[in-house]
C-alpha cells in the first residue's frame, strides 16, 4: 500500500483502493469469482505500476484532476490489455473482433484512470475492470 500513501496528502487513494475492491467483490463475486480477481489484478497491478513507471520514467506530463504521465498511462493500458486478454484464453473461437474489445475496453479504462486523480482512479478503475472482464465473459 505504499504506493497508495505516496500519492501526497490530497489523495484518497488509501481509501478508495479498498472501496473499488469492496464494490467489485459485492457486484461480481456472486456473478464469477473470476471477475472480481481480474479487476483487483488491474487495479493492483495496471494502476500500480502506472503509477511506477509514470513516476519513474515519465517525461509527458499531463493534468486532467491530478497529476498523470503519458508513459504512466501507456504503461497502464498495456498491462490492462493483457490482463483482460487472459479472460479470453479459454475460448476456442478467438478472432479479431475479441481483441478488437479488448483494446476498446483497456482503452476506457485507461480514459476513465486518466481523468480520475488525487485516488479517486480507483474506484472506476475497479469497477470498469470488473465490468470490462463480466462483457467480456458475456459476449464471447
Amino acid at each position: 500500500m505504499g504506493s497508495v500513501h505516496q500519492a501526497g496528502p490530497r489523495s484518497i487513494g488509501a481509501a478508495m483502493f479498498p472501496t473499488g475492491l469492496i464494490l467489485c467483490a459485492i457486484l461480481y463475486w456472486p456473478v464469477n469469482p473470476l471477475i472480481f480477481q481480474g479487476a483487483a489484478l488491474i487495479l493492483a497491478l495496471s494502476d500500480g505500476l502506472a503509477g511506477l513507471i509514470g513516476r519513474r520514467f515519465g517525461r509527458r506530463a499531463y493534468a486532467i484532476t491530478g497529476p498523470k504521465t503519458i508513459e504512466g498511462s501507456l504503461a497502464f493500458f498495456i498491462i490492462t490489455t493483457f490482463i483482460l486478454s487472459l479472460f479470453i484464453l479459454d475460448n476456442p473461437n478467438i478472432n479479431l473482433l475479441h481483441f478488437l474489445a479488448i483494446i476498446i475496453a483497456a482503452l476506457l479504462i485507461t480514459l476513465a484512470e486518466g481523468i480520475s486523480g488525487k485516488g479517486w482512479d480507483n474506484l472506476p478503475v475497479a469497477l470498469l475492470g470488473g465490468l470490462s472482464i463480466y462483457i467480456l465473459k458475456l459476449a464471447f
